[in-house]
């Protein structure tokens, strides 16, 4: 949005405007030894090794073991480079934006990775509506209730072609 227009913008639990650290900050309160092996390894997926990690940081308790070992197995690494950037390096600049679009923040209520707090202040950042769906974890595409997710997004699209 800073750099090309768009008619408007969805941000579903996304990093928060102020970046990843404070989340990094609480990860490391809650998950030492995952914390400690990102930052030895210099390996995002450290956080994520293991189905029961991947559970706590993006899905609710309610999904299946099977789904969760499947969804598992499909990741793969991430970028540590990126980890900087949206920590401290390169943050949003939403005062940058000329024409700012209308901007959906659509938050987790469950959410261990960005609290609803947060993405309240990334949603008054870009004087967005936020909604913030109970009962969902961080991975919200994923999630059993993944539909009140996207009937959000639809509901809130529609606004934008009247």
């Amino acid at each position: 949005l800073e750099r090309h227009t768009a008619s408007g913008a969805a941000l579903l639990a996304s990093i928060p405007v102020h970046g990843f650290l404070p989340s990094l900050l609480r990860t490391a309160a809650r998950k030492p030894a995952a914390a400690f092996r990102v930052y030895a390894r210099l390996s995002p997926y450290e956080l994520v090794r293991t189905p029961q990690l991947m559970r706590h940081f993006f899905f609710s308790p309610d999904i299946p073991r099977a789904q969760i070992h499947a969804y598992h197995a499909r990741l793969q690494q991430e970028s540590m480079r990126m980890s900087f950037d949206v920590s401290l390096l390169n943050l949003p600049r939403p005062q940058d934006i000329i024409n700012v679009p209308p901007v959906l923040v659509l938050a987790a209520g469950n959410d261990t990775l960005f609290t609803v707090d947060e993405q309240r202040t990334t949603a008054r950042a870009y004087n967005a509506k936020l909604v913030v769906i109970d009962n969902m974890a961080h991975d919200v595409m994923l999630e059993n209730n993944w539909q009140d997710a996207a009937v959000a997004l639809l509901d809130w699209l529609g606004t934008l072609e009247s």
